[in-house]
């Protein structure tokens, strides 16, 4: 069977760390037939020629090509992904986050196994949560149970996923066909690109496949895992529960539209607190319980 072609996206912003780490990842796939887009937004730092140079000095005959792509202006992530889409030759797509890497050289043919024998639109699968030196193995995620709701019912799963995102973009695949189908990423989001998507697919009953490795080892530390909100990233959060759990409130569920409702009013100061309170006291004892139920677990495990 002829390969298809797969285009692995790197998106770049001011953050060079642990650049050549991640191209790396790339370069050693066993795959043999990859297109590389490195899509810059506007960094301060962004060296063209110094990228080249590494590239035509480690590429071999598994990268078809490669695209460096500098945007003349700040875009943000989730415009900046799409022009690198639109600028793909591949029939899959695969992202990687600038301070990650693929777990080991057979990643991209596995998911690409997956997608062909699955027939399938989108596919996730585990990530190995490492220290920021990627030397210290803390999780494997999502968890078993996680994993179970993305393997079972979809509605179920779409319900739980406007609780709580635990589907990661940053090992998360696509078939090109989705997006033909579907459009690309929502650009009124600015830096969230995956979990609108997700639950937008869901809707139309797409089935989210599961490849049962880990993809990523993923870089405590990095931009992703930064402790800092960023405050357009806040904004993307609300616009999330205003377009995607608001206007469907039958399928969410009336339990989980009170909890977006409470959070989204408590978090936009639309409401006193004291009202909130009134208004949402089974969602404030749901709240305090599960802090203190995680308290408990917590002390259990210690």
């Amino acid at each position: 069977m002829k390969k298809p072609l797969v285009s692995i996206i790197i998106l770049t912003y001011n953050n060079f760390s642990y650049f050549k780490q991640c191209l790396d990842s790339v370069l050693n796939q066993d795959y043999t037939k990859i297109e590389l887009i490195i899509s810059d937004d506007f960094s301060n730092n962004f060296d063209e020629k110094s990228i080249k140079n590494y590239l035509e000095t480690n590429k071999q005959s598994n990268i078809i090509n490669y695209k460096i792509i500098m945007n003349k202006q700040n875009l943000g992530t989730v415009k900046n992904f799409n022009n690198a889409i639109e600028n793909s030759n591949g029939e899959y797509i695969i992202p990687l986050a600038i301070d990650d890497c693929f777990n080991n050289n057979k990643v991209v043919s596995s998911i690409i196994d997956k997608f062909l024998s699955s027939n399938s639109l989108i596919l996730t699968g585990y990530r190995n949560v490492y220290d920021e030196n990627l030397e210290k193995f803390i999780c494997k995620l999502p968890n078993l149970k996680e994993v179970g709701l993305i393997q079972g019912d979809i509605n179920k799963l779409y319900r739980k996923l406007c609780k709580g995102n635990f589907i990661s973009g940053s090992c998360t695949a696509y078939n090109k066909k989705l997006f033909n189908l579907y459009g690309l990423f929502d650009e009124d989001y600015r830096l969230l690109e995956d979990i609108p998507k997700i639950l937008q697919i869901l809707r139309e009953n797409v089935r989210i496949e599961f490849l049962d490795i880990p993809i990523i080892k993923y870089r405590l530390g990095g931009i992703s895992t930064s402790s800092k909100v960023n405050p357009i990233l806040r904004n993307d959060f609300e616009l999330v529960i205003k377009k995607e759990v608001f206007p469907y409130r039958e399928k969410v569920g009336i339990f989980i539209y009170r909890l977006k409702k409470f959070e989204y009013l408590k978090n936009s100061l639309l409401e006193s607190k004291y009202k909130l309170i009134i208004f949402y006291i089974d969602i404030v004892m749901y709240k305090i319980y599960c802090k203190l139920n995680k308290l408990l677990r917590n002390l259990i495990k210690s």
